[in-house]
C-alpha cells in the first residue's frame, strides 16, 4: 500500500514537472520607448559631445577630433574606441535612469548633414534619477 502511494506521488511529480517544464518560457527583453536618450561621445570626464536623440547616435560632419582623439569624422568614421559612446536613457516620467554602453555600431545612413547608425547596447546601470 505505502509503495502504490510512494509511486504515485511521483508519478505526479513527474507530471507536475512536465507541466512546468513545457510551459512558456519567460525572455527578459526591453521594448522599446519613447523616452529621450542623451548619447555622449567620448570618454567619461573628458570633453564630449552630446545630443538628445531617439535611439540613434548621430553625429555632425565637423566634429573633428573630439575627447583626446578617440572619434574622429570628416565626412567619414575614422577610428573609434570600444570605450567611446555611452547613452543615458530617462523612463517617461523622469524617475529611473538607466545607463548603457555601445557594443557595436553599423551605419545606417545620413540625416541633416550628419551620419545615422543603429547601435547595439548593453546595459550596465540603473538608477534613481537624480544620480
Amino acid at each position: 500500500m505505502s509503495k502504490m502511494i510512494i509511486n504515485s506521488i511521483i508519478a505526479i511529480a513527474m507530471i507536475l514537472s512536465l507541466v512546468v517544464v513545457g510551459g512558456p518560457q519567460q525572455k527578459a527583453q526591453a521594448a522599446t520607448t519613447s523616452a529621450d536618450v542623451l548619447v555622449t561621445v567620448g570618454q567619461m570626464g573628458a570633453d564630449s559631445y552630446s545630443q538628445t536623440l531617439n535611439g540613434v547616435l548621430y553625429t555632425v560632419d565637423q566634429i573633428g577630433f573630439m575627447a583626446d582623439r578617440i572619434l574622429w569624422t570628416q565626412e567619414q568614421i575614422g577610428f573609434m574606441a570600444d570605450r567611446i559612446v555611452y547613452v543615458t536613457e530617462f523612463s517617461q516620467d523622469n524617475t529611473v535612469k538607466v545607463i548603457y554602453m555601445a557594443t557595436a555600431l553599423w551605419p545606417t545612413g545620413t540625416e541633416d548633414g550628419g551620419y545615422t547608425y543603429k547601435v547595439s547596447l548593453m546595459p550596465v546601470a540603473m538608477l534613481p534619477a537624480g544620480w
